[in-house]
């Protein structure tokens, strides 16, 4: 049952998100190949990005389980209506049905004997329930320190209670880990792009190789992780954007279209996780080639990326109202007049989850610290299997 509820799931929000992209995004992006990719790979995100920040949208005046029904409705009705209005008879063809059936079929079996996190209970399933139940809080940190990394997928599971049952939280999960695998289909099977085609098999032996090695394996390739962790969603976009961003250098792709749908993917990516705003490191010099390329100002820039850059100054409200701070915990983007600031909560972050494994200042000597931090959780296992890995791939 779990098999069959994972594969109309992935095809529900797959649908959903061809939906939108043909009745709201095609106008903004023209063509449906982006950096060598089909932009059809990118629907299941789609849908999630778009359903997630109009949740948060709601949520700024409502309670979100009155809303649940009509999101449903709402999804539905645009996914009839994209199904009547444009052709559906390309869905049918092996690519599909691998994408569709097979891969989700698969992975829909890591449902089973799943486990909740340790932190999915102590912050992420109390937040889901606190936007269900209630609109926006000010200063909601205050009542748990954790509340202040909220993510985007926090609000989308909101919409995901089965009663006492979160079997869809494992589902909203491994969507991403859908979009990776068909990715790695696509690029492996292609015969355009070789720089894709190494990746896909560099993709491939990476992750053979990460059951073997010391301790049993592990290099860091991405894990499905336990309910209602979302390290993985992160990671799988990390990657996918960046090389899309090289690959989009490799070709001097420099197109209004391809620059508007990697603005929406990196904010999609700085929701799921704060983290993700590392993208800039790439975003930056492919914007400024951008820039030259073209012969664009700044101002066409904004103009261009009006979507994102709302949807950004949303989040941001958002982050404000919750934490006090624009990117929390960091100190300089609080507004410490808010009279719901706590900078005893900013001082507890500093002093102990804030810092560097190994100290000159620390009583203990360097070769001691390294051992600390080598000997915790699988530290070890990659920091010796990663590089192992690399030098046979």
């Amino acid at each position: 049952m779990n098999i069959l509820v994972t594969i109309a799931s992935f095809s529900f929000v797959t649908l959903l998100g061809r939906a939108i992209y043909n009745i709201l995004l095609k106008r903004f992006l023209f063509s449906e190949i982006i950096s060598d990719i089909k932009i059809q790979y990118f629907y299941p995100l789609i849908s999630l990005f778009f359903i997630g920040n109009l949740i948060i949208f709601i949520n700024f005046f409502y309670p979100i389980k009155y809303f649940v029904i009509p999101l449903i409705a709402l999804s539905l009705s645009f996914i009839v209506y994209d199904i009547f209005k444009n052709k559906f008879e390309e869905y049918f063809n092996l690519e599909n049905l691998i994408s569709f059936i097979f891969t989700p079929g698969f992975l829909g079996i890591s449902t089973y004997g799943v486990w909740m996190g340790w932190d999915t209970g102590l912050y992420h399933v109390p937040h889901q329930l606190i936007i269900r139940d209630s609109s926006i809080i000010f200063g909601l940190t205050n009542l748990n320190i954790w509340f202040g990394w909220s993510s985007i997928i926090e609000y989308i599971s909101s919409i995901l209670w089965i009663e006492n049952n979160f079997i869809m939280l494992r589902v909203l999960e491994i969507i991403f880990f859908f979009f990776l695998f068909n990715l790695i289909f696509y690029f492996y099977f292609q015969k355009e792009n070789k720089f894709y085609k190494n990746i896909s098999l560099g993709i491939i032996l990476f992750a053979f190789l990460d059951n073997f090695g010391y301790m049993g394996g592990g290099n860091g390739f991405v894990p499905i992780l336990s309910v209602g962790k979302y390290d993985a969603a992160l990671g799988i976009l990390f990657f996918v954007l960046s090389i899309m961003i090289i690959n989009a250098f490799i070709k001097e792709e420099f197109e209004n279209s391809t620059l508007l749908f990697l603005m929406i993917f990196s904010l999609f990516a700085v929701q799921i996780k704060q983290t993700g705003a590392y993208l800039i490191f790439l975003l930056v010099p492919y914007i400024y080639k951008f820039i030259l390329k073209n012969k664009i100002s700044i101002l066409k820039i904004l103009k261009l990326n009006l979507l994102p850059l709302v949807v950004s100054v949303m989040w941001l409200i958002k982050n404000v109202i919750t934490t006090s701070c624009l990117f929390f915990p960091a100190r300089f983007t609080c507004l410490s007049f808010l009279p719901w600031t706590e900078e005893v909560q900013l001082n507890y972050v500093e002093e102990t989850m804030i810092y560097s494994p190994i100290s000159l200042n620390s009583k203990l000597s360097i070769g001691e610290q390294f051992n600390i931090w080598f000997n915790f959780s699988k530290n070890s296992q990659f920091f010796i299997n990663f590089p192992i890995s690399l030098l046979m791939i």
